[in-house]
């Protein structure tokens, strides 16, 4: 019986170390804004440690339509990998409808804001 014990807790423990904590959960019928980060990238902190993504979370985060995220490479490998990452920062919407948008202007909240808003609002 203490085997059998030891065996569970054992496994749960596996799972809880392997399984990565911040793998975002996407809602049906919505789209996503994904920054895909490196916390050693200089221009992930000076978009993510300045408040600018803050900017863009704050603006969507009663919206029906949207939701934001971020994605970080040491704790989402497997994601980066799958989505095909190689530059950080990559922002990315992806569309409820299977479309991916990247995003390449600069990295100001309002310039981010209006290319989200000019994908989501007319399909």
């Amino acid at each position: 019986m203490w085997i059998l014990l030891a065996i569970i807790i054992a496994i749960v423990l596996l799972v809880l170390y392997f399984y990565p904590q911040s793998t975002p959960y996407i809602p049906k019928h919505r789209s996503q804004v994904v920054c895909y980060y490196s916390d050693h990238c200089p221009y992930c902190k000076d978009l993510l440690d300045t408040g600018k993504w803050k900017k863009v979370e704050d603006y969507f985060r009663n919206s029906k339509q949207i939701t934001v995220t971020k994605i970080e490479e040491k704790e989402n490998p497997e994601l980066i990998a799958k989505h095909g990452i190689s530059g950080f920062p990559t922002i990315r919407v992806l569309r409820d409808d299977g479309v991916v948008e990247e995003y390449n202007e600069r990295r100001e909240p309002e310039s981010i804001i209006k290319f989200v808003e000019s994908f989501t609002r007319n399909y």
